[in-house]
């Protein structure tokens, strides 16, 4: 008996859910729905006459800041792409586009294009991937600006529309020559006026900002905030906007007379200073002399004569004429400090194998293949009529001191396993002068 009355009850539970239906909020389903969304963001996409200029972020963590593409999406399902990056804004690739559905409407740029796809690529040139997204899901749009999202990094990517008249090579040109502009101040800071508080400092560096700020409550007084941006026509755009000192701002004009970013928000200024131990680039180029031992035992000091070559204007140059094998050893230009840095590096090709420059602690007999160990170059005597860089090691090793150089060679990626032997040994670096 008792099982029955509970059957029954059970049936009269399942007739009472049956009888009360929940009305559906939507007028469509959800497929309709989605479609909807694919349709809306391709009659977007492809409205603008002219293109859009998209500005895209690569890597979940904004390590890299942000780049300028323009984009035009064709009905035919093409897209044509530009980029600050090319070596020629005349240039443009085409590749194809999709919109499919996954939990709404998302953009894939389905073939590969040589331009874009650079940032997603698992491996770009047997370096680090930047980690950058191809597919981006659809947020909102109109005829003038498009919201989308890296569908792997989730970062925002925005897209507005080039007016009728706007000539994409020459947009192009006018971020790169301002980026250009800008970098040729050499200024190793920028210096926070506005609002309330203590003076703020700004660091610069590949699209990628650093803000540091008085903090009573951090270990060393100073706290910092990360503020990727991108560069436009005008100045530069952060990536979201930050509060300093009270004041909002994210948008920044750039007034070269003054050598200051003005805020278009408010009245805050990023104003440039030039590091008091600069040394300008054309400083270093030329010849020098560079006493040292060569080969094992070393066989006196000869006075090499060497040469610094630029390399990339402003950032890098080649030290010619110290191997006796012709290898030109790379040496990094850094504005903020005023010296000169010579690491782990490779050189080219020896025979079937490969040559690399490798520091060497030549009291102790080891040397290394770890990126970014080796020599500062210190200019120590600034105040005579002729210069001495001194060579330091750089700290990097940990109990280890850089002396000397190795060009190893190696019959693949530097290891233990792949060293095949020595090809020079340049020992005891102490100065170069002139």
């Amino acid at each position: 008996m008792k099982k029955i009355i509970f059957i029954n009850l059970l049936l009269g539970a399942l007739l009472f859910s049956c009888n009360n239906e929940i009305e559906d909020v939507f007028d469509t389903s959800a497929s309709e729905r989605v479609q909807a969304m694919q349709d809306e963001c391709w009659d977007v996409l492809t409205s603008a006459q002219n293109g859009w200029v998209m500005e895209y972020f690569p890597h979940s963590g904004l390590y890299y800041g942000g780049y300028n593409f323009l984009v035009k999406f064709g009905t035919d399902g093409f897209v044509t792409v530009a980029s600050e990056l090319a070596e020629d804004f005349t240039r443009t690739v085409e590749s194809h586009f999709s919109i499919n559905a996954s939990a709404g409407a998302v953009l894939t740029f389905d073939t590969y294009n040589e331009y874009f796809h650079v940032f997603s690529d698992p491996d770009l040139n047997g370096g680090p991937t930047y980690g950058g997204d191809f597919e981006f899901t659809y947020v909102s749009g109109n005829s003038s600006q498009v919201e989308l999202k890296g569908t792997k990094t989730g970062n925002r990517i925005m897209l507005h529309a080039l007016t009728a008249d706007q000539d994409w090579t020459e947009y192009l040109d006018e971020i790169v020559g301002l980026q250009q502009d800008i970098d040729d101040q050499f200024f190793a800071k920028y210096i926070f006026a506005g609002g309330s508080g203590g003076e703020v400092e700004f660091t610069m560096d590949n699209n990628y900002n650093v803000l540091y700020y008085p903090d009573p409550d951090d270990e060393y007084g100073i706290a910092e905030l990360e503020a990727p941006f991108i560069y436009t026509t005008e100045g530069i755009k952060l990536y979201e906007p930050i509060e300093v000192n009270g004041v909002e701002m994210q948008n920044f004009v750039w007034n070269e007379a003054s050598g200051a970013f003005v805020a278009t928000e408010s009245s805050g200024t990023l104003s440039g200073r030039v590091s008091d131990e600069f040394v300008p680039y054309d400083f270093y180029l030329g010849t020098w002399t560079l006493p040292h031992g060569y080969g094992n035992p070393a066989v006196g000091y000869p006075n090499a004569t060497v040469t610094l070559v630029e390399k990339e204007r402003n950032r890098s140059y080649y030290m010619t004429d110290l191997s006796r094998q012709g290898y030109d050893i790379e040496i990094e230009w850094n504005r903020s400090t005023g010296n000169l840095s010579m690491t782990f590096q490779y050189l080219g090709a020896y025979g079937s194998n490969f040559a690399y420059l490798c520091p060497w602690d030549s009291d102790l007999g080891f040397f290394t293949w770890g990126d970014g160990i080796g020599f500062d170059l210190i200019y120590a005597n600034r105040e005579d009529a002729s210069p001495i860089l001194q060579f330091v090691d750089n700290g990097v090793w940990g109990s280890y001191i850089v002396r000397s150089v190795i060009i190893q060679a190696f019959s693949g990626t530097p290891s233990s396993n792949t060293s095949v032997g020595w090809i020079e040994r340049i020992v005891n670096f102490d100065t170069m002068y002139r």
